[in-house]
């Protein structure tokens, strides 16, 4: 596997520069493009092989959590991760269920971008540390009974996506529902496909907005 392509979308160039410099001494990451503006960066898009996305959310012509749904349309397997200086719930979740593979405050360590894109490509959904917990509120919150549940959802799966809710790993799913971490594994990854999740933050989303983690209904 080659190196992993990058580009980023921020209109401060001073920002733009500074993610250039990270990845130029970072082995297996390359910045294969960047700009301003979102009209540039479709452009750059349409002609670069890029693997991961850094979109700015604060972008001048645009909130850049819109333009998730056109640019995921246009390359169905980008990774898409949002840069942002404050922790607005509302732009959070709605990038998370957009499809974003990660949601990264701008005072972050340079080391946990890096780790946020390698996690990106792993499938994986980084979210800034401070924001954690108001997502995992979130997806804890009750409130009027959910919709029933989609049809093709065993009653294990079911259970694993409730363990899902809890932020355990596929481990400890593993150790808690007394399964393989494989059967894990191979569970979530038929309900990411199901839910055309694209990771598994963006599954527990869509799980808790669906009801299917509370289980089937009693008869």
């Amino acid at each position: 596997m080659g190196d992993v392509r990058v580009m980023i979308i921020d209109d401060h160039a001073l920002l733009r520069q500074a993610v250039r410099h990270l990845l130029m001494g970072e082995e297996g990451l390359d910045l294969v493009a960047e700009a301003g503006d979102l009209k540039r960066a479709r452009r750059q898009l349409a002609a670069t092989a890029v693997d991961v996305l850094l979109l700015d959310c604060g972008l001048r012509e645009v909130n850049g959590v819109d333009a998730i749904p056109e640019l995921l349309r246009e390359r169905p397997g980008l990774r898409i991760i949002m840069l942002t200086v404050c922790d607005d719930e509302g732009n959070l979740l709605r990038a998370i269920r957009l499809g974003a593979c990660g949601y990264i405050l701008k005072d972050t360590t340079p080391g946990q971008l890096i780790e946020a894109i390698r996690a990106a490509m792993d499938g994986e959904c980084a979210v800034s540390r401070p924001l954690v917990r108001t997502l995992f509120q979130h997806l804890g919150q009750t409130g009027p009974a959910p919709p029933p549940a989609l049809s093709g959802v065993s009653l294990s799966e079911q259970r694993v996506l409730g363990c899902l809710l809890k932020g355990l790993s596929n481990k400890e799913i593993a150790q808690e529902l007394g399964i393989s971490p494989n059967t894990v594994r191979n569970q979530l990854q038929r309900l990411q496909d199901h839910l055309k999740a694209r990771n598994r933050v963006q599954l527990a989303l869509l799980a808790r907005e669906l009801g299917l983690d509370r289980g089937p209904a009693p008869t």
